[in-house]
């Protein structure tokens, strides 16, 4: 069993140590270090549209990300789930611990679902209920108000833009107002080739 190496977490020492590079849109930073059982840590940021392509659709991004992993041309949630366990994977499809051992297999299951998903329409009706319980649950939290007040008091944005804030009752609706075809059309027009960082 590998043990970790004493590592000098400074700004000087991550940067000597990273190693920098692109694949086509994707910038890579990779940080190599001896880790307790070969771990590997990963996380992927992936950037798409701009301001006016993503104008209204908000609720549609989050609902798609939230489906990701509910199913693909090849998995079902369990299965995926399965597949994750067997190679070792905590975390998300973004954001994931795995060993050095199965890195490979794991990203090609991430880059599978991300270009793969076939959002079930049961699983996206339950998302959809679930979001909706958990923002009107949230109506009279203190620290949910506060948020939300801050949010907008400070916001710059008009109605509508990606980076927005809106009240609740907006919030509910636009998530009222999300298909399961909305959804797929933001899938297919986004979730390509994007901008990114690994």
């Amino acid at each position: 069993q590998l043990q970790a190496e004493a590592f000098d977490p400074s700004p000087a020492n991550i940067g000597k140590r990273s190693q920098l590079s692109q694949i086509g849109a994707v910038k890579l930073a990779l940080l190599p270090k001896q880790t307790r059982g070969d771990t590997v840590n990963v996380a992927l940021n992936l950037h798409w549209g701009d301001e006016k392509s993503l104008m209204g659709k908000k609720a549609i991004s989050s609902l798609t990300s939230s489906l990701l992993a509910t199913g693909t041309s090849k998995y079902s949630r369990a299965q995926l789930s399965d597949e994750m366990a067997k190679l070792k994977m905590s975390g998300n499809l973004f954001h994931f611990q795995t060993t050095k051992a199965n890195l490979s297999e794991a990203l090609k299951l991430v880059a599978h679902v991300l270009k793969e998903a076939n959002f079930p329409e049961s699983e996206f009706k339950q998302a959809k209920e679930r979001i909706l319980v958990n923002l009107e649950a949230s109506r009279n939290e203190p620290a949910a108000v506060a948020g939300r007040a801050l949010s907008q008091h400070f916001n710059t944005w008009p109605v509508g833009d990606f980076r927005a804030s809106s009240s609740l009752d907006d919030t509910i609706a636009h998530y009222k107002a999300v298909q399961l075809s909305d959804v797929q059309a933001f899938h297919r027009a986004f979730y390509g080739v994007s901008q990114a960082e690994f």
